[in-house]
């Protein structure tokens, strides 16, 4: 899960009502506070920050940043990152 804005933190709370197991990656670690969630502190527009979060082995990966800009740039990285992963992208 990239970005823990509303919609991102309401993805995360239903995904893990249903045991799936999440990382989320945000810039602001106030949202990064959810007891026993997985958390990568860093800009998920750096590939470092997408592998360190696990990307590369990832099934799903949603993301739900600010700005579509942002959400298409993490969106082409991840893709390049990992071929197979199946990729949810808010647009505003």
């Amino acid at each position: 899960m990239c970005g823990l804005g509303r919609v991102g933190a309401d993805l995360v709370a239903e995904l893990r009502k249903q045991n799936q197991t999440v990382v989320a990656v945000d810039l602001a670690p106030e949202p990064l506070g959810l007891v026993g969630l997985e958390t990568v502190l860093g800009d998920a527009t750096h590939d470092a920050v997408l592998i360190q979060a696990g990307i590369e082995r990832a099934a799903t990966l949603v993301v739900a940043m600010d700005t579509d800009a942002a959400n298409l740039y993490v969106t082409l990285s991840a893709r390049a990152l990992n071929k197979q992963l199946f990729i949810v992208a808010r647009a505003n």
